[in-house]
């Protein structure tokens, strides 16, 4: 026999649609209601006895307070960042009110389903996609903390979208063209920017965070640590997992620093004394990108700067574990979006911009010495995951076994 759509419980307020069950009652003067699950009237009586004597328990708060009350929780736990956390914070007070819902315990999935489709016909579909992502995460945290009884995102799925990797790269000699444009307007801080992402591979909130302490011109490297002890930087990557990375300094870079000097207490001088809302200090994008118009390459943004870095080291022979420990990236990751150009015999340094200047390799870098085994497991996941052909594989191993 079909289960009825609706029926009505003896229990005061409980009634059952489909196989959810759903207690209604008025508290502070407006009507609360509840869904939860239950495999028999009797579970769904004790439920609805269990939220009548823990009144707690009936409503989450207000949509305003809870987003708060999650954005705060998930910072402290360091599953957010601060910067993040005020994003998906600003994302999820927008919802809210698209939805028309003043509180969680309001939430239904109709009403998820045509906030997503309203994005969809608004927006781009990867935002569509994006917006859900960040109200699933709510929504779980609020399920944890028992504020909620069904997850109203579950069975909600947002148009899948293709991630196009972008593939803009600057060889060497373009380096060495924005370099010398530089040079000749007499800005050596534009220089410095430069080689920091071009040719160390630093991000752009590296460079912008990068201080005096940092660089050690007699070593020849620049350590990035995992953290600050003042909150002003981390790395990117979970709590607990950041790591902080020691990058060799090409002779470019480190003649820079021999005749400008190392600058303190940033390498780049700030606009602002504090850190702005997007957690830098200032931001010289605009700068850069009209800088790298004037010179031919609008196509090109910031972090090209930085890709390009990967490629061209990989390039010029480095191997891709040492590449990966550079820029601190799994060897996986590096492989796949900077494994872009012949790999060819060659110095560290060739595939930077100061390749001409080298006379000598340099010392290999102290971050090179890795586990023989874990290097080896590497080698064969890659290949496993077909990001390996057999030819690259072999090569790449004979390099690792000559490195012993």
């Amino acid at each position: 026999m079909a289960t009825p759509k609706k029926r009505k419980s003896p229990f005061r307020g409980l009634d059952r649609h489909g196989r959810k069950w759903r207690w209604r009652k008025t508290q502070e003067g407006r009507t609360v209601t509840v869904l939860f699950d239950a495999h028999s009237e009797q579970e769904a009586i004790a439920r609805a006895v269990e939220f009548s004597r823990n009144p707690e328990l009936l409503l989450a708060g207000k949509w305003e307070q809870e987003v708060e009350a999650y954005r705060a929780a998930a910072v402290a736990r360091g599953n957010l960042s601060r910067k993040y956390g005020m994003t998906r914070r600003t994302v999820l007070l927008k919802a809210g009110k698209d939805m028309g819902v003043a509180s969680p315990s309001e939430l239904t999935q109709d009403k998820v389903i045509r906030w997503v489709e309203g994005l969809r016909a608004n927006r781009a579909s990867k935002t569509a996609a994006n917006y859900l992502i960040d109200l699933r995460a709510f929504t779980r945290w609020l399920m944890r903390e028992r504020r909620l009884y069904i997850d109203p995102c579950v069975g909600v799925e947002a148009e899948k979208v293709d991630v196009v990797t972008r593939d803009v790269f600057l060889e060497p000699k373009e380096i060495r063209q924005l370099l010398d444009a530089a040079r000749e307007r007499k800005d050596p801080e534009l220089e410095l920017i430069i080689l920091l992402s071009a040719e160390a591979g630093l991000r752009k909130g590296e460079v912008d965070a990068a201080r005096k302490e940092w660089v050690d011109v007699k070593r020849g490297v620049i350590t990035i640590p995992a953290a600050e002890a003042d909150g002003t930087w981390k790395r990117k990557g979970a709590t607990g997992k950041r790591k902080g990375v020691s990058i060799e300094l090409v002779s470019e870079l480190r003649q820079w620093f021999q005749t400008h000097g190392v600058p303190g207490p940033y390498l780049i001088k700030p606009k602002k004394l504090t850190w702005g809302r997007q957690g830098y200090r200032y931001d010289f994008r605009k700068r850069l990108d009209n800088f790298l118009a004037e010179q031919g390459f609008s196509h090109a943004v910031f972090h090209d700067l930085r890709r390009s870095f990967g490629s061209n080291r990989v390039s010029a022979g480095a191997s891709i574990e040492q590449v990966a420990a550079w820029m601190g990236i799994d060897p996986k990751t590096a492989w796949k979006h900077y494994a872009r150009f012949k790999v060819v015999t060659g110095a560290i340094e060739k595939g930077s911009a100061a390749q001409e200047l080298v006379e000598e390799p340099p010392a290999t870098s102290p971050t090179t010495a890795r586990p023989l085994r874990e290097r080896l497991l590497e080698l064969k996941a890659l290949r496993e995951e077909g990001l390996l052909t057999d030819e690259e594989y072999s090569e790449q191993l004979g390099r690792v076994m000559k490195d012993l």
